[in-house]
């Protein structure tokens, strides 16, 4: 037949096919690869490195990927991403590319995309793609964040490693190709997670290699994986497939479809991502027509699963109504990822958080980060639980501390019963009235609203002192608590002063007042004299022994 023309690479696959064939044809290989990035197979070149999580996001949004070949160019090219819902904001980027030579050098980690110069990390180096005349090589694997330096649309690539043309002759570096993924978020889009594999595994011939994805736990919607290979080529002769669940998806692909030697190939999984499933294997394979295998390189792998969303909704109602003070309010859930995790709450303005994939069961709690002075919470925002796709919502309540203070009055003897006049202040609150008249059998109320929950106290006093007696009382910082009614007593005694015990004398006065306890032959005198100085009537009484 007629062979077309191909690389270096390819007449040696070609070569070993065909003095197979002349013994008796291959012995056909039925292991498949483990799932985990390396491979129990034969048809594995080198040494493979295991594909590991790299990137993993649960968001309202999704992923675009899309990527341009290198080879035989002079170190750039254009990467244009698929269009993306509009409002749309850039979550994450990362650049992917590689490059055979036969040593490393650190040219191979730079270039620049949109004219921002980046440095690559390394995360595999592998057995180049057959090729390998006339000296030994090996591919390297670069990955960067670009998240700074990406943009929507068309992204420009420049100064990267390669030797230029021809395209199967020409000199070190021989660039493959370079592979964008860009995550974005979008408060219209339904939630996502997306995980991007990264390693490095260089294989010829079937069977299969495959890479087995979990970690997610899928709801209904759509989910898309993407393939990035090196050094596909589009020989009529090559055939390479890639699988997913063990079933070919698409059976002549892997061909070089972003330009020369570089593949960024997505497809849509959503039949194979039912609700409830767990996990993914997807898998590659180099195929031929006629025996001459493709060598390839797979180092990327990205997937997005639809995840469980939700919104929680934080009302806030003070009681009694009236105020609209905000309050500052936070949120955490048992699963699932929170977006804001804290905000603030007012009558007129809820605070409303999302929460994207998480597991049956879930339950949420918010809560005030600080109470307003003057009130109590109360809410029924403890625990509350969440579904997939329906909001969920709760109340917190501010309720406004209030409580009676009660002053009694009392008189010492008993007997009388004019009131006195009495005030009222504490440390926090509005204590309504604040002033008034206490009497026995008649106390001054009145009650305190809006003070500190923990710390309060109120103090009363007579404001004028009934002539005659003295004030003593109980109504100093006496501590309040929130429905919780206090009280305190205010007693005059009659002032009195006891002298050997033999008579007690008060008398009163609108000069002043004072007693005295004489003997009764001196009675008369100082009654005169105390009259005279003080002024008015006084009275005098026995005293007890």
């Amino acid at each position: 037949w007629r062979v077309p023309a191909m690389s270096m690479e390819r007449w040696c696959a070609l070569a070993a096919a065909v003095a197979l064939f002349a013994i008796g044809g291959p012995t056909k290989v039925i292991a498949y690869g483990n799932g985990d990035g390396t491979s129990n197979t034969t048809t594995v070149i080198g040494t493979p490195v295991p594909f590991s999580l790299n990137y993993s996001a649960q968001l309202k949004g999704d992923y675009v990927a899309a990527g341009v070949g290198l080879r035989a160019s002079t170190g750039g090219g254009t990467i244009t991403l698929p269009a993306v819902p509009g409002g749309s904001t850039i979550h994450k980027a990362f650049l992917y590319w590689s490059v055979v030579n036969s040593t490393s050098i650190p040219a191979l980690a730079s270039g620049s995309i949109n004219g921002n110069a980046i440095t690559g990390t390394n995360y595999g180096t592998t057995a180049s793609p057959c090729w390998d005349s006339p000296v030994t090589r090996s591919l390297y694997a670069f990955v960067a964040d670009v998240t700074s330096f990406a943009t929507f649309g068309a992204n420009t690539l420049t100064g990267f490693a390669s030797g230029g043309p021809p395209l199967f002759t020409g000199p070190e570096p021989l660039a493959e190709g370079a592979t964008l993924v860009l995550v974005y978020a979008n408060s219209g889009s339904s939630a996502h997670q997306v995980d991007i594999h990264q390693g490095a595994r260089s294989f010829v011939g079937p069977p299969i290699e495959t890479l087995t994805m979990s970690g997610f736990t899928a709801v209904a919607g759509s989910s898309q994986t993407t393939w990035v290979v090196a050094d596909g080529q589009p020989d009529p002769s090559l055939r390479n497939k890639t699988y997913v669940d063990g079933s070919i998806t698409q059976a002549d692909t892997l061909g070089g479809a972003d330009g020369n030697f570089w593949d960024t190939n997505t497809q849509s999984v959503t039949a194979n991502v039912p609700p409830g499933d767990t996990s993914i294997q997807v898998g590659a394979e180099s195929t031929n027509d006629f025996g001459a295998y493709d060598c390839i390189t797979w180092v990327g792998q990205a997937l997005s699963t639809p995840v469980s969303e939700t919104t929680v909704t934080v009302n806030k109602v003070y009681s009694p109504s009236g105020s609209m003070v905000a309050v500052p309010v936070s949120i955490s859930c048992t699963s699932g990822a929170v977006s804001p995790t804290s905000g603030s709450s007012a009558p007129a303005s809820p605070f409303v958080a999302t929460v994207i994939g998480f597991t049956p069961g879930t339950t949420c709690s918010a809560s005030e980060t600080a109470v307003p002075p003057g009130y109590i919470m109360t809410s029924n925002c403890s625990a509350v639980p969440i579904s997939n796709g329906v909001p969920a919502s709760c109340t917190i309540t501010n309720t406004q501390t209030s409580t009676t203070f009660t002053v009694n009055k009392i008189y010492s003897p008993s007997g009388p019963v004019a009131s006195v006049p009495v005030s009222i202040t504490c440390t926090s609150g509005t204590a309504t009235p604040p002033a008034g008249s206490a009497a026995p059998g008649t106390p001054f109320v009145s009650t305190i609203t809006g003070f500190n929950a923990s710390g309060s106290t109120c103090t009363a006093i007579e404001t004028s002192v009934p002539a005659g007696y003295t004030m003593s009382s109980n109504c100093m910082a006496v501590p309040i608590s929130n429905g919780l009614p206090a009280s305190c007593t205010i007693t005059n005694s009659v002032l009195s002063i006891a002298v050997g015990g033999i008579v007690e004398l008060p008398i009163s006065g609108p000069g002043g007042s004072g007693g005295a306890a004489l003997p009764l032959a001196l009675l008369a005198l100082l009654g005169a004299a105390l009259i005279a100085a003080g002024g008015g009537t006084f009275a005098f009484a026995r005293a007890r022994r």
